[in-house]
C-alpha cells in the first residue's frame, strides 16, 4: 500500500464507523464490495502489526462498531502510513521497539547503521521502504530521490530545453516539447533536426540512473 491507499483506507474505516454500510462505501469510493472488506482488514491488520489494540479477525459491521471507540483512538496514533517490507518491519521492531513508529526521528538519526544492516543488491527493497516511510513523515536519509526533489528537478531541465533553437550554415536542432513520460523518472524531448532542407522530428529520453541508498 502507498501513502495515498492508507490515506483512502483509513477513509473507509472512518465511514463504517460513522454509520456508513458496506455497500454505501462502496458506491462513495467507487470500490467493489470485496474491496471495501479487504482495504478495512489490511488496515487493522496494520494497527494491530504496530499499535496495542486488541482485535478478533472478525470483520462484522456489529463487531466493527462494538470496537469503534477503541478503533477511533489507535488511529489517532502513529503507525506507518507507507508499505513497509516485512523484513524491514522485522528489523525496525527488533532494534526499536514494537512502536518505532512513534518516533521517526530516532529511526533517521540512526540512519547510517540502519543502512549497514541491509545488503543494497539483495535488499534495496527492504532499504527503500523504510527510507520511503521516514520521507513521509519528514525526514529524508541516505540517497533517497523523492518525488518532489523529482518533479522540481524535471521542471528545471524543462524550462531550460524548451528555448534551445540552434543553427548553422547546414544544421538546425530545435526542441519542440518536453514533457514527462508514463515513467515517473524518465522526460521525453521533442525535438526537430535538419541538414539544409531536410527535416526530421525525433525523441529524445532522458532517464534517472538509480542510485545507490
Amino acid at each position: 500500500m502507498d501513502t495515498s491507499t492508507v490515506a483512502r483506507n483509513i477513509s473507509i474505516l472512518e465511514e463504517v464507523l460513522s454509520g456508513k454500510m458496506y455497500a454505501e462505501c462502496a458506491k462513495k469510493f467507487a470500490i467493489s464490495l470485496p474491496t471495501v472488506s479487504s482495504s478495512i482488514r489490511s488496515l487493522l491488520k496494520l494497527l494491530k502489526e504496530h499499535t496495542d489494540i486488541e482485535l478478533s479477525e472478525s470483520l462484522s459491521y456489529s463487531y466493527l462498531h462494538e470496537k469503534k471507540e477503541e478503533i477511533k483512538k489507535y488511529l489517532a496514533e502513529p503507525f506507518p502510513k507507507t508499505p513497509i517490507t516485512p523484513s524491514a518491519r522485522a528489523y525496525l521492531q527488533k532494534k526499536f521497539g514494537k512502536h518505532y513508529a512513534r518516533h521517526p526521528d530516532k529511526v533517521a538519526a540512526e540512519w547510517t547503521e540502519i543502512g549497514k544492516a541491509f545488503n543494497y543488491f539483495s535488499a534495496r527493497r527492504d532499504i527503500l521502504s523504510i527510507q520511503t516511510w521516514l520521507a513521509s513523515e519528514g525526514y529524508i536519509v541516505g540517497n533517497l530521490l523523492t518525488d518532489a526533489m523529482l518533479d522540481f528537478a524535471f521542471a528545471m531541465l524543462e524550462e531550460a530545453l524548451i528555448p534551445i533553437q540552434a543553427h548553422t550554415d547546414t544544421h538546425s536542432f530545435v526542441v519542440k516539447k518536453v514533457e514527462r513520460s508514463g515513467w515517473k523518472t524518465k522526460l521525453i524531448v521533442h525535438a526537430e533536426i535538419g541538414q539544409n532542407d531536410h527535416r526530421v522530428l525525433r525523441q529524445f529520453s532522458i532517464d534517472v540512473i538509480p542510485g545507490q541508498p
